[in-house]
């Protein structure tokens, strides 16, 4: 798994040779406040949403990686910005727009441990992002979207709903990115943690042995590591 690597070559590329691609900047901080390093993540995609072209999931990643960082204050007022934005745009409401909408409500509610309240619009969010008009050369962010369902249906003690998500997403992410890739890691740790929660703990060992090896075997650093 080379993805954050490969990120960080894109983005000091475009820097040194002086252009600007909105994809790449934003991605680039999605990636470093998922792999841990979370300031760099927040710092990059503070200055993204500032500059014309953002884009409006830079918003809702922005959001997260201040309720990583225990920001709760900044995190709510980023969420105010991006549905600002998103109806600044209404003229383009794209099934995109809609689907940053709904994830910026889910993650607001999350925040405020209204779990039921924030399950419908993850559902929407995952609804959206399996279609191909929201997301035509994406094709992982409903992975990222169905590990927040799995999430919230665990915080809400729904665990043979959050168990099938569970199962159904991985069955899904091996046949694109294998048994190696960093969906795959994602889904097998949330289903190790339910497993846990319902008292398998000889079924839940095995999947974390598997994860650990997936994860020594990524370039992601240590201190990042789910189950470390």
């Amino acid at each position: 798994m080379k993805g954050i690597q490969d990120m960080r070559k894109s983005y000091h590329s475009m820097k040194e040779s002086g252009s600007s691609d909105r994809h790449i900047e934003g991605a680039y901080g999605m990636w470093e406040a998922w792999s841990g390093n979370i300031s760099k993540g927040i710092e990059v995609l503070e200055k993204h949403i500032k500059r014309q072209g953002a884009l409006a999931s830079a918003f809702h990643n922005l959001q997260s990686a201040h309720i990583k960082s225990g920001n709760l204050k900044a995190a709510e007022k980023v969420k105010k910005k991006g549905i600002a934005f998103i109806y600044s745009r209404k003229s383009v409401l794209s099934p995109y727009l809609i689907h940053s909408k709904a994830k910026s409500e889910f993650k607001s509610l999350e925040m405020q441990g209204k779990y039921e309240e924030a399950e419908p619009y993850i559902r929407k969010a995952l609804k959206l992002s399996q279609s191909k008009q929201t997301f035509p050369d994406y094709t992982t962010q409903h992975f990222y979207d169905r590990n927040a369902l799995i999430r919230n249906l665990l915080k809400q003690q729904k665990f043979v709903e959050s168990e099938i998500e569970a199962r159904e997403g991985i069955k899904s992410a091996m046949t694109i990115g294998g048994n190696s890739s960093f969906v795959t890691a994602m889904l097998i740790e949330s289903l190790s943690e339910i497993l846990i929660r319902k008292g398998r703990l000889e079924d839940a060992k095995k999947l974390c042995e598997a994860n650990i090896q997936i994860w020594q075997n990524s370039d992601f650093p240590i201190d990042s590591w789910p189950l470390a």
